[in-house]
């Protein structure tokens, strides 16, 4: 151990060098490389761990793995050849780095990186464990991402593999990236995924760059100093081309691991379409080795070797970066108030819908507005329709020969009645579309169209939400899907849920997945934050950086009263 972390001093050059280097690499994963240390400091370690038995056994043979390099992906019988061909990288590699995630003071991700470089290609393995969440089948999740860049390709294949108790890996899915540069300024982008169910997901787009836009994709440099970084672009799907600014900041001085702490800091901006939609903040301590990447999801910090052997996963609390939980498990059941803290006013247009937000004295921390809530029993708003409430498109498809036979068995059934349609159209999907679990425990839940969430016959809350307003407004029916929270009796998850104008200027709250929503519903358990446009029309980014946008600008503290 300490004759790797000698070595890793020794080759120090430049630290600005391995900083810009591995943030080229990284920088959309949400990592910053770890500097090199200037010295053989010691430094103290803390043991973290709050595993069941076998699950902490297993991580630590996994760990072992993973520093041994001795981990490989495992077959798809589509791409066997070339995931053959990636796990030979693997022992090329030579330069290591290793990161802590924490957050809320948990470990919630361990992760390791090897790199190599020549002149003309640039190869990097990582691996990565975390806690499966409570949802999950798994014990544990490993990701190993294999990549090789070249200046006018990149390729990256990543696979995620649950790990059981007794340390059995299975795999949960694949997923194939390619970006190449095909003329002067064209490229293509192409991303596929095959999953554990052989279910697969593919996109494919072409985008152009100006002759002063460098992609970071196919950058091979790594010899920029960090005060002097350039504008640089990549292609996210969803977002199309996105521009990354980085800024050199103020010196930081924190504690952390027990330690003392001076971090030079850049705050790095990711934009599409000429607005911002998340915001990073990096640092590092050159002199203990020691960096920092700091987002809404916590803490990422780039240690030596031995910090990182000290460190272990913490028992996963399902914790929600933007929402913080105070509740009792029964309060929900048994009151209909309470009380939300946020440094912003809750704005959301149809809030009255749902409570009735009414600003109390500000609490101990001044920086935090606080709000009661009392739930609106009857979960309604007046409000007029548009022509968007309408709208059919390549994601909610109201001229589906599938949901023109459900909806006009409707029709017949409940004529002019609209209450009674939307009351059918609940029924169908309770009767007919179950919820597929499965999704969360593999880890697969993604944006389908109408009929992509028809034909696979079972999906989650986005999945009923898109089924239920391609009907719905099948029948002239106006309707929006909304994204929030749904607060549980334990928790708070990321849901969505619709709209509907049950009558002219009249608009009421329903859960899809309830077929007594129309009658029954409690608001209670709903905090809404925006429009989940991008869920009415997955093929419009700047809608999904309006969801982005209201999600990540956004958090709470939910309390009694």
């Amino acid at each position: 151990m300490r004759s790797n972390y000698t070595e890793r001093t020794s080759t120090a050059k430049n630290t600005g060098k391995a900083f810009f280097g591995l943030l080229v690499s990284t920088l959309l994963t949400g990592l910053i490389g770890c500097v090199p240390p200037k010295n053989n400091t010691e430094l103290p370690v803390t043991k973290i761990t709050n595993l069941s038995e076998k699950a902490a056994s297993c991580e630590v043979k996994l760990r072992q793995q993973i520093e041994a390099k001795s981990l490989q992906m495992q077959n798809v019988s589509e791409w066997d050849n070339l995931i053959k061909t990636a796990n030979q990288l693997v022992p090329s590699t030579n330069k290591s780095n290793y990161y802590v995630s924490l957050l809320k003071n948990q470990v919630q991700n361990i992760s390791a990186e090897y790199t190599y470089k020549t002149n003309d290609t640039k190869a990097e393995v990582s691996y990565s464990l975390s806690q499966a969440n409570k949802n999950a089948s798994a014990a544990l999740y490993l990701e190993i991402r294999i990549q090789s860049q070249q200046s006018h390709s990149k390729m990256s294949v990543e696979q995620r593999l649950n790990v059981s108790e007794n340390c059995e890996l299975s795999i949960n899915k694949t997923t194939l990236v390619k970006i190449k540069k095909t003329e002067t300024d064209k490229y293509g982008y192409s991303e596929e995924t095959i999953y554990a169910n052989h279910e697969k997901d593919k996109f494919i787009a072409n985008f152009t760059l100006t002759a002063d836009q460098k992609l970071i994709d196919l950058t091979l440099e790594a010899d920029k100093p960090t005060d002097s970084l350039p504008l640089m672009f990549t292609y996210m799907r969803g977002l199309g081309v996105t521009t990354i600014k980085t800024q050199a900041s103020n010196k930081v001085l924190m504690k952390e691991f027990e330690m003392d702490l001076s971090l030079d800091t850049f705050k790095i901006e990711l934009s599409a379409k000429d607005r911002i939609f998340s915001t990073k903040y990096a640092g590092s301590d050159k002199t203990l080795g020691i960096t920092l990447t700091q987002n809404t999801k916590g803490n990422k910090w780039g240690v030596p070797l031995k910090l990182w052997q000290s460190h272990g996963l913490s028992e996963s609390k399902d914790l929600n970066s933007f929402v913080t939980f105070q509740l009792h498990a029964n309060y929900l059941k048994q009151n209909n108030s309470l009380q939300v803290l946020s440094e912003k006013n809750m704005t959301y247009d149809h809030m009255p819908a749902y409570w009735k937000v009414t600003e109390i004295p500000a609490s101990t921390d001044k920086k935090l507005k606080a709000f009661q809530l009392t739930e609106n029993a009857e979960a309604t708003i007046l409000d007029v329709s548009s022509a968007a409430d309408l709208v059919s498109n390549d994601t909610i498809q109201t001229e589906l020969p599938e949901i023109q036979t459900i909806t006009k068995a409707i029709l017949a059934e409940a004529k002019d009645n609209r209450r009674e349609q939307i009351h059918l159209a609940l029924k169908y999907l309770s009767e007919n579309y179950p919820y597929d679990k499965s999704m969360l425990a593999t880890n697969s839940v993604r944006p389908l169209t109408t009929k992509e969430a028809l034909d696979r016959g079972t999906g989650v809350c986005q999945h009923f939400a898109v089924i239920f307003t391609a009907m719905t407004r099948a029948m002239k029916i106006p309707t929006r899907i909304v994204a929030g929270y749904l607060l549980t009796e334990t928790s708070a998850g990321m849901h969505a849920w619709v709209e509907v104008e049950i009558a002219a200027g009249t608009w009421q709250v329903l859960e899809p997945q309830d077929p007594n929503s129309l009658t029954m519903m409690k608001t209670r358990n709903y905090i809404p934050v925006s429009r989940a446009s991008t869920l009415e029309d997955r093929t419009n980014a700047n809608e999904l950086l309006n969801l982005i946008g209201s999600f990540t600008s956004q958090s709470y503290i939910i309390k009694a009263n």
